[in-house]
């Protein structure tokens, strides 16, 4: 996956996607890292990959996500790349800022920046997919961390109500199978 998205391999497929495309940004919690070929993100993925990191330089959260930026430049590029009917599934992903029983889990700025990132990204992915884009956000009241969940209590580990609800809105958007 990480050397796909290195060697920009997924662009010769979208043009041929025939099937419904799902998007969430709440990976994109980690850094945006630039390389001579091009933009990925530094996940533990990349960085178990095996791939020499030595040329990666991080990029600024802040100017990444300005509209003549590149996160903007590649949601156009993304959307010009898809079919021009593909509906596309953007699950508006949040951080959340409590846990099941609704006590805060951190510092309200830890959650605060991530989520206006999100926010902006999100808008611009919208924005750059247009009439083909299908927003679906779970309720607010279920945008809670579960300490139970099998990777751990984080502020992007919901309660099970949550993906119940994305599930449902999921299905909604694209109708009888």
């Amino acid at each position: 996956m990480v050397r796909d998205d290195l060697t920009k391999r997924v662009a010769s497929v979208l043009p041929r996607v025939d099937h419904p495309i799902v998007i969430d940004l709440i990976d994109e919690r980690f850094p945006l890292l630039r390389s001579r070929h091009g933009f990925v993100t530094g996940s533990p993925y990349l960085k178990d990959s095996g791939i020499d990191m030595s040329e990666f330089v991080r990029v600024d959260d802040g100017d990444d996500l300005d509209p003549a930026g590149p996160f903007a430049a590649a949601a156009r590029r993304l959307a010009d790349l898809l079919p021009p009917d593909q509906i596309v599934v953007v699950h508006r992903a949040m951080w959340a800022t409590r846990d099941a029983d609704g006590t805060p889990l951190e510092e309200p700025a830890y959650v605060r920046r991530p989520n206006e990132w999100l926010a902006r990204a999100y808008d611009l992915l919208g924005s750059a997919l247009g009439e083909r884009c299908r927003f679906v956000q779970p309720a607010a009241e279920t945008c809670r961390a579960d300490a139970g969940h099998k990777w751990g209590l984080a502020p992007y580990h919901y309660v099970p109500e949550y993906y119940d609800d994305l599930s449902a809105q999921v299905r909604d958007v694209l109708g009888p199978a």
